[in-house]
């Protein structure tokens, strides 16, 4: 990567992350981590599952606007697989406290700093709950 490229990638993060409102990062965060479980290039979930995260999360005013983040899942997750990200087959198995502690540190380490909306406690908050109602993550897909 150019020297350019590095500095105008590091002004566009930095940008990002004093201009974007908390809500918008959180809504991006976990909108996008939802998308992390499809393992494609585009990935696309229908309606009903992005009503369902929204309904959770309580991330917007309007499904819809859960789509963005979605789209660009592969690119604030450089590419990283839901499993990946997780550091375990969150979707399979039981869900004890151990594995949900130990995914959620994972995932908020793999976290892109400029989308950190929160004191970490708030963020894995957000986290375990978006992981205990894990069905969700298989609607419409």
């Amino acid at each position: 990567m150019s020297r350019a490229s590095v500095a105008i990638k590091g002004f566009v993060i930095d940008s990002l992350d004093r201009h974007l409102p908390r809500r918008t990062k959180r809504l991006l965060f976990l909108a996008s981590f939802f998308a992390s479980v499809k393992d494609e290039k585009e990935p696309s979930f229908d309606d009903p599952a992005l009503q369902k995260l929204n309904q959770l999360m309580r991330l917007s005013n309007t499904d819809s606007a859960l789509k963005l983040p979605v789209h660009l899942s592969r690119v604030i997750w450089r590419g990283r697989t839901f499993n990946e990200i997780c550091g375990d087959p969150m979707l399979e198995g039981q869900l004890t406290p151990d594995r949900l502690d130990g995914a959620a540190h994972s995932i908020i380490s793999f976290m892109p700093k400029w989308l950190q909306y929160g004191r970490p406690e708030d963020i894995e908050k957000d986290v375990k709950q978006l992981l205990m109602h894990r069905q969700i993550f298989t609607v419409g897909t």
